[in-house]
């Protein structure tokens, strides 16, 4: 049997192999929208494959002006949802590594799946990094900015109104 943990990482591995090779049309396909991102400083509402590309191409050019050479992401936890078996909840470490070097410390986040006409999308995401460090969600290009209020910590959820 495939335990959440096992399709968290693959989940992870998917996407993270995408991103590095700037495929950023496949990691959309393995998203839920709209989605939540959210940093310890920052939080949007994305709205669309457009938006989130946007995102990405930033993040992942952050990543080369940052000098990483590797990204990698490890899932720590994950369990199904006991109320909802197409749902998973998980945390994961990211590592942003130069040589044998960390480029910024490691960083945890929570990811939410949802199970989609048999395939596991990112319904949101919430790292736990300031994102004027990370680069994980790029200056706004139009989408909805969360208020501090709905900067909450712990497991994302998939719209603005769950």
């Amino acid at each position: 049997m495939t335990t959440a943990a096992d399709i968290y990482q693959t989940n992870l591995d998917e996407v993270t192999n995408l991103l590095w090779a700037r495929d950023y049309e496949g990691v959309c396909r393995h998203l839920l929208f709209p989605s939540r991102m959210e940093t310890n400083d920052k939080g949007v509402q994305v709205e669309n494959a457009e938006q989130m590309i946007l995102s990405l191409r930033s993040q992942r050019d952050s990543l080369e002006r940052l000098g990483a050479q590797g990204y990698h992401r490890l899932c720590l936890a994950a369990e199904f949802d006991p109320l909802n078996p197409d749902r998973i909840v998980g945390r994961h470490r990211t590592y942003v590594l130069r040589g044998g070097t960390y480029v910024i410390p490691p960083y945890e986040a929570d990811m939410a799946l949802e199970r989609v006409n048999g395939r596991w999308l990112c319904a949101g995401l919430r790292a736990y990094v300031r994102n004027a460090d990370a680069g994980v969600i790029s200056p706004s290009h139009g989408w909805e900015q969360l208020s501090e209020d709905d900067l909450r910590g712990g497991p994302p959820t998939t719209r603005k109104d769950q």
